[in-house]
């Protein structure tokens, strides 16, 4: 009951709208670059092929494929990462006095609230990914489409391939997203909003640095049919390492740093002005 009540509800409904902000903001940026990487990662080729073939072949619009079902959704997603996260930061605080300050309570946080944020973002991935690699034979006309046909065709568990690896790197990506983000902040007392955006920046980069070998291997794996063999991920981790699969690097990188930093430039604006309104 302590523990509940150390995280007090006006945080929480300050973490929940300040994560939905956060949420929206990251895909809105994000998307055209994320669309290079995945078809990079999952067509092996490289990214000025890929931009130019959805510019010209696919037309503007097309880099924001996938993206409907990801912005109705990851809000609600980035809320729930957020809000785990300021439980966890609480409940860690408590149970051992040691890990009060520092890098690793938030990395512990961040990674514990991972766990919650894989699953509830397993079937939006899916859906986005299987969106993105469409080209002009279009299996599906929007995310809804896509969504329904799957669970139609093979269920409601197919929304959840890939559960394993995305585990994986969400608690990974996770601790370090949060971690690193939280600390510093801590740490140097940041409050300059040229500050926050360049923390937040890094963070995205770092955080996906942390992963990059395992993004490549969940691309593969959700963009699959069931009916396909299984991937090993072992030869496909090797396989990016010796550079024989493309990482989508350079993509993956310019657009984690722009989103995060105005992801995190939202979240802490709307942390202040609804702590100032719920007050």
């Amino acid at each position: 009951m302590e523990i509940v009540n150390t995280f007090e509800y006006q945080n929480m409904k300050t973490e929940v709208i300040s994560g939905y902000i956060n949420g929206v903001a990251f895909v809105s940026v994000n998307s055209p670059l994320d669309i290079i990487k995945v078809r990079m990662q999952e067509s092996n080729t490289n990214m000025l092929t890929n931009l130019k073939d959805i510019f010209f072949n696919e037309g503007f619009k097309s880099f924001w494929k996938g993206s409907l079902f990801p912005l109705m959704t990851v809000g609600i997603n980035s809320s729930i990462l957020f809000t785990l996260n300021k439980f966890n930061v609480s409940w860690i605080s408590r149970w051992n006095e040691k890990l009060n300050k520092g890098v690793k309570k938030y990395f512990l946080a961040g990674s514990l609230s991972g766990l919650g944020y894989g699953l509830v973002i397993t079937p939006v991935e899916n859906i986005k990914i299987k969106m993105q690699i469409q080209k002009k034979n279009q299996m599906y006309k929007n995310s809804f489409d896509c969504c329904c046909k799957l669970i139609k065709k093979r269920g409601f568990g197919s929304l959840f391939q890939g559960l394993g690896i995305t585990l994986l790197i969400e608690v990974i990506g996770c601790g370090v997203y949060l971690g690193i983000y939280f600390s510093i902040k801590e740490m140097f007392n940041v409050s300059n909003h040229h500050s926050i955006m360049m923390i937040g920046g890094l963070t995205g980069c770092l955080s996906f640095l942390s992963i990059c070998c395992l993004d490549p291997i969940k691309t593969k794996i959700m963009s699959r049919e069931f009916s396909e063999s299984k991937i090993n991920y072992w030869e496909e981790i090797k396989q990016v390492i010796n550079k024989k699969s493309k990482m989508g690097i350079v993509p993956a990188l310019t657009g984690s740093f722009i989103s995060n930093s105005f992801a995190f430039l939202f979240y802490e604006l709307s942390i202040k002005h609804l702590n100032k309104y719920l007050a």
